[in-house]
């Protein structure tokens, strides 16, 4: 057994406990084959979850410098509008339009981006029956409403709502 304890100490655990008998010693050696398994079951449950954490870590990694490079991109362009307005006296109210326009429609992309994000890291820091939530549709459809109608304006558009039945709307969404 002293040999073993040996193999063990260097980290060889593919060897049988070399002890047979049955008396005392017989039993030793029976616990320390099971010791012996308990533990090389757990060393490689240790390695399996290191390899897992590197594997996570890396692909951390690149989502990151994905969403960096992704953000970057319409930054440099909001800020590039911004300087070319703030640069120019005098400009033509169409150029300063199409910049505010293009700065707009940049940031709107930056928004979604977050938003995008803020979801995912929510969706990786829940368990399945977390994600079950009530919802206000009442106040959700007045959201959206609000949303909408600033660039149903631009279109001369108008949106309307009714929202005052609530019974009817439980039977909509229920069929």
């Amino acid at each position: 057994m002293n040999k073993d304890t040996q193999e063990i100490s260097n980290g060889n655990f593919n060897f049988d406990v070399s002890v047979k008998s049955n008396d005392e010693i017989g039993e030793l050696a029976q616990s320390f084959e099971m010791m012996k398994i308990k533990i090389k079951n757990q060393i490689d449950t240790i390695k399996k979850d290191r390899d897992n954490l590197i594997k996570s870590e890396s692909h951390r990694k690149v989502f990151y410098d994905n969403v960096t490079h992704e953000i970057k991109t319409p930054l440099t362009i909001i800020d590039g509008y911004a300087q070319m307005i703030l640069d120019e006296e005098g400009q033509e109210e169409n150029i300063v339009i199409k910049a505010a326009s293009k700065i707009k429609n940049e940031s709107n992309k930056l928004i979604n981006m977050i938003i995008d994000i803020l979801n995912l890291s929510k969706l990786e820091s829940k368990s399945s029956n977390d994600l079950k939530e009530k919802i206000d549709v009442k106040m959700m459809i007045e959201n959206i409403c609000c949303q909408i109608s600033i660039k149903a304006k631009k279109y001369e558009i108008s949106i309307e709502k009714q929202l005052e039945d609530t019974f009817m709307y439980m039977q909509i969404v229920m069929t």
